[in-house]
């Protein structure tokens, strides 16, 4: 098991199609959303991703209060650090273009959960326009991600603004 960020990264590269998508196993986010990001790709978007905290965002079953909180502060970091702007980096539910898939996923280093800051911030420091559109998530209680999680991500968005300031990704 070499973490989620290296399977979807292996799995986008061996995609083939002009748009490329990757989603959560657990349908949190239906496949029908689809339908709503092509205008955005119609409008020069590179990146749609699916944000839960945008407006027109609905979340039908919330997850535990603490891994809200976490998240909440969490993604405050997240602007801080490495994609400034964009409000939620975690929701799986992030659509491409073949370009950008070819471009920027070859260049990426965090095999795990913090794989998804690094897609957004290195997509973003070699020029693609990204969109946060709004989603409908329910949450699965059945979800293996634990609030610890929270803290192995903050420490690989660490490593993606040290990589943004020494150039690794040029």
């Amino acid at each position: 098991n070499h973490g989620k960020g290296a399977a979807v990264r292996r799995g986008m590269l061996a995609a083939r199609g002009r748009y490329r998508l990757f989603m959560d196993a657990d349908n949190s986010t239906t496949v029908d959303h689809v339908d709503r990001f092509w205008a955005f790709f119609d409008e020069g978007y590179d990146v749609v991703i699916g944000s839960r905290d945008v407006e027109g965002a609905v979340v039908t079953a919330h997850q535990a209060w603490y891994k809200e909180v976490a998240g909440n502060l969490g993604n405050v970091i997240v602007r801080s650090l490495a994609v400034p702007g964009i409000y939620d980096t975690q929701a799986g539910f992030k659509m491409f273009t073949a370009e950008v898939v070819e471009d920027v996923f070859p260049r990426l280093t965090i095999d795990r959960w913090g794989f998804d800051v690094e897609i957004l911030a290195v997509a973003r420091y070699v020029g693609y326009r990204i969109k946060e559109a709004p989603i409908t998530w329910i949450n699965d209680p059945e979800s293996k991600v634990k609030w610890t999680t929270y803290f192995e991500v903050l420490s690989e968005v660490w490593r993606v603004r040290r990589n943004l300031r020494s150039g690794l990704y040029d």
